[in-house]
């Protein structure tokens, strides 16, 4: 779903004092893309987010969601949040039911969805994330950390959202589980050609499965783009207070103070890249 932010603020309340969280946001991000939505603790990541299914609305300007514009058209936040599915950060603490299946098919049963066609499609949303149907018996409350959360994201995508919106996704999770976490929403992506957005802290995961970066800095956009642009515009990581991945932070080191820093998206382009230079210095 194509996302259009025209001249967006938004404000709250806080103890009687005012408080601008966003202010003037204008961008376009096309359908399909995998986003990084970046920037330094309280730069307005989680509040930009929260605008793309309702969860907040704009105090100025509109935003575009698809065919559908917000703040004008509220009477169409329940079918849009069936296409822009939202899971907030550590959603494993909003675990309630008694089994998986019934956790998974809860917001199915809500909409008149029968018990048989529900269970059914827990059952594939469970497969989706890669758990097996062993677990639809158990409770949530048993799983580990990792299941935990892949748990509440197919709690999610039993809707098939056309977007798909983490708030810090990988916080918490070891890397291996982390790991899997990124697979999956890299491969819900593909099959179901939907568009990710991710709000994130880690530069790796930013490189590795971005295609597109969204960089926050008081409350509006300080630069949009893909990753490796923002990860070579230097003044726009050091304004944003952000580091660059762990591959191009080691380059950077191999690299002589006038050379430009390539962009290397993981440990094995990195490996790739010492291995082109030190062939080319032979």
């Amino acid at each position: 779903m194509d996302v259009a932010f025209n001249e967006v603020s938004y404000e709250y309340n806080d103890a009687g004092t005012t408080v601008q969280a966003l202010h003037g946001v204008t961008l376009r991000v096309p359908a399909g893309r995998f986003v990084a939505v970046v920037g330094a603790s309280g730069a307005g990541k989680s509040t930009l987010v929260q605008h793309l299914n309702g969860l907040l609305l704009p105090t100025k300007g509109t935003v575009e969601i698809g065919d559908v514009c917000l703040p004008e058209q509220k009477k169409q936040l329940q079918p849009l949040r069936k296409k822009v599915g939202f899971v907030f950060q550590y959603p494993e603490h909003q675990l309630f039911e008694e089994t998986v299946e019934k956790e998974i098919g809860y917001v199915l049963r809500m909409q008149g969805v029968s018990k048989v066609e529900a269970a059914k499609t827990a059952a594939a949303a469970l497969h989706t994330v890669g758990l097996p149907p062993a677990l639809l018996s158990a409770s949530p409350f048993q799983l580990s950390g990792g299941q935990k959360r892949r748990v509440a994201i197919a709690s999610v995508l039993v809707q098939q959202p056309k977007m798909l919106v983490l708030d810090e996704p990988g916080a918490g999770l070891d890397p291996a589980s982390k790991e899997a976490l990124f697979q999956l929403l890299c491969n819900y992506r593909q099959t179901n050609n939907a568009s990710i957005w991710v709000v994130t802290h880690s530069m790796d995961d930013v490189a590795k499965y971005a295609d597109f970066c969204v960089v926050m800095h008081n409350g509006t956009p300080l630069m949009v783009g893909e990753p490796a642009a923002v990860f070579q515009a230097g003044d726009v990581l050091q304004t944003a207070k952000l580091a660059l991945p762990k591959a191009m932070a080691f380059a950077q080191k191999a690299i002589p103070s006038k050379g430009t820093i390539p962009f290397l998206r993981d440990a094995a382009t990195l490996a790739d890249w010492l291995i082109d230079r030190k062939g080319g210095q032979q």
